[in-house]
């Protein structure tokens, strides 16, 4: 026999108690829906900016309710940060360094962690400089005055340029021209507005039209250069944080980050 709610007369419902269990299921619902929403913070290289900005948009309009907080900068301050107890959920890195010293730390989850991305190094010169550079050998130039580039000891960036210009003899050469910067993107601010000759940056930060790309890292010149991301073991929405590192390997997060540049694995073409 089918359950039948006895009728009650106006006012009744709350004698016998009706209204309680109403008002526990409503909360119950409440609860359920509170729960798949949750906020992230993923601290990550700031020549991920524009790419990652959109990948976490479109994670959002696929999960309602979950809000992701970007923090981008220098890979090395990024990892300080993380390390003197910064509440970040995913770290996502420009060299394999940072993320190698969290490791060890054991300030990341390793089961998590994984090579996302890949890039390239590149010379650049601000779009219709007159400077003389035609290539790396140029930059020992007495022409060349000022040359950007990120902080070896925080920005990955700059240890991949580091160990270029060591590669072709040019470290020593170039030390009255250095201008360091504390990310990849001062580097660009750097040469888009004449305030260096020229500068090393990743191939996808080339793409502004206010800059030109002189030359590419000799094969073989600097370690490859990797992104790695990982879960922070600290993370307060580790459930969360481990659904938002599925969807940066997802093809669809994956046509975003070549579209800007990146080269992705091939299984997430």
């Amino acid at each position: 026999m089918a359950n039948v709610w006895p009728q009650s007369a106006p006012g009744e419902a709350v004698r016998t108690g009706l209204v309680p269990v109403l008002l526990a299921a409503v909360l119950v619902a409440v609860g359920c829906a509170r729960a798949t929403q949750g906020e992230l913070t993923v601290s990550a290289a700031a020549s991920l900016k524009g790419a990652l900005t959109e990948v976490a948009r479109l994670y959002e309009s696929r999960h309602p309710g979950v809000t992701v907080h970007l923090n981008f900068g220098s890979s090395g301050s990024l990892a300080r940060q993380i390390e003197h107890g910064a509440p970040v959920e995913v770290f996502v890195s420009a060299g394999t360094r940072e993320m190698d010293a969290l490791e060890r730390g054991g300030l990341i989850d390793p089961a998590t962690r994984r090579d996302l991305l890949s890039n390239r190094i590149v010379l650049v010169r601000a779009a219709g400089s007159s400077v003389p550079i035609r290539g790396w050998e140029d930059l020992a130039s007495p022409a060349v005055r000022r040359l950007a580039m990120g902080t070896p000891e925080t920005v990955p960036c700059g240890q991949y340029g580091r160990e270029v210009l060591e590669h072709l003899g040019l470290w020593d050469r170039v030390q009255r021209e250095l201008v360091f910067a504390k990310d990849v993107l001062q580097v660009v601010s750097y040469v888009k507005t004449g305030n260096a000759d020229a500068g090393i940056v990743f191939l996808t930060d080339s793409r502004d039209p206010a800059l030109q790309v002189v030359a590419q890292a000799p094969p073989g010149s600097h370690r490859p250069v990797v992104y790695p991301a990982a879960v922070v073991k600290s993370s307060r929405h580790a459930r969360l944080a481990r659904q938002f590192m599925s969807f940066l390997a997802s093809h669809e997060a994956m046509a975003v980050f070549s579209r800007y540049g990146f080269v992705v694995p091939e299984e997430g073409k």
